[in-house]
């Protein structure tokens, strides 16, 4: 048998006692406080078996999981990791793949963004690295579509139902499969989350057609008045238009601006501007998927209702866009 040092950067410090709650492993210190190693499921699930060995994940709980941890380990380095996470039905929810080069790259800045401005967490990178490894997925899907200097006061993407998936790992074509779950809290029956996840899809879609419109139809609106716009404003001046040409494009620049006012606040700069401008039919959206989404129940009778107030919004807005 060989011992192995758990200490984890803990100092040299009497410890007094120690405790496995569910998940974690926990122990007390006089003077040190508490150390906490949490997701200790390699511990428990013994030695390696391949030279990628996929660990079986804990079950992620919604209102208590902000992500969930997939530890695997490498007995050499690879050249790729990738981690997909699909739903029940067996699709894929997310992809994650990490090679050599991802552990040097810095993460990008987005554009336009500020320190105090909303950020969308970095895409994780699996390590490629010997040893014992970790990567954590924070349980939504894929963002919303967006666009250059969007501010948003609240903006989330959906969370995956509740449920049994699986977690098909890759280690240079190599690929293991583990069982995992994201369950809700025992307090809510199955069927609330799947009413809770669904309103929350049908949410998020409104909100993205309030930036994208239907896939292969519509450009953003802001987008398209922007580029009518400077489009106008860049025509060489030795080739005029005729004045009623002028006009009508006036006219329909100033209509595209009117639907585009209805559905984001064009006056935003900052992400402190909504407190001194209302926010829109999109913005409104993406509060109400972040309500739906606060509780692991299914979505009040006051959230449909306010659903159907402001899809019934965006549809008007986006009908005036067709016919424009």
């Amino acid at each position: 048998m060989k011992w192995e040092s758990l200490r984890q950067n803990l100092p040299d410090t009497p410890v007094h006692d120690i405790a496995v709650e569910d998940r974690d492993l926990v122990i007390a210190t006089h003077g040190r406080g508490f150390y906490v190693m949490d997701h200790i499921a390699p511990l428990r699930q013994g030695g390696l078996q391949t030279k990628f060995h996929l660990y079986k994940p804990d079950d992620a709980l919604r209102g208590l999981d902000r992500n969930v941890a997939i530890d695997y380990y490498l007995t050499q380095p690879a050249q790729s990791v990738k981690m997909e996470f699909l739903g029940p039905d067996g699709k894929a929810i997310r992809t994650f793949t990490g090679t050599p080069a991802d552990a040097e790259r810095k993460p990008p800045v987005p554009d336009g963004a500020t320190d105090d401005g909303p950020r969308r967490p970095p895409e994780p990178h699996p390590p490629v690295a010997v040893g014992l490894n970790r990567v954590t997925w924070d349980l939504r899907y894929p963002g919303s579509t967006d666009f250059p200097g969007l501010i948003m006061w609240a903006a989330s993407s959906r969370r995956s139902a509740g449920g049994a998936g699986q977690l098909p790992g890759a280690r240079d074509g190599r690929r293991p499969d583990r069982d995992a779950a994201v369950r809700g809290a025992a307090r809510a029956a199955p069927a609330q989350g799947r009413d809770r996840s669904g309103s929350a899809r049908r949410v998020r879609s409104g909100g993205q057609g309030a930036r994208q419109g239907e896939p292969g139809q519509r450009r953003p609106c802001c987008w398209f008045a922007a580029s009518r716009r400077r489009s106008r404003r860049g025509r060489p001046s030795s080739t005029p238009s005729p004045r009623r040409w002028q006009r009508r494009l006036d006219d329909f620049a100033a209509a595209l601006s009117a639907i585009e006012g209805e559905i984001y606040q064009v006056k935003l700069q900052s992400s402190q501007d909504p407190l001194n401008f209302p926010i829109k039919l999109n913005n409104k959206i993406a509060a109400l998927q972040g309500v739906i989404e606060s509780a692991d129940v299914r979505p009040t009778e006051q959230a449909y209702s306010v659903f159907r107030t402001l899809s019934n919004g965006l549809d008007e807005q986006l009908g005036k866009l067709d016919t424009t």
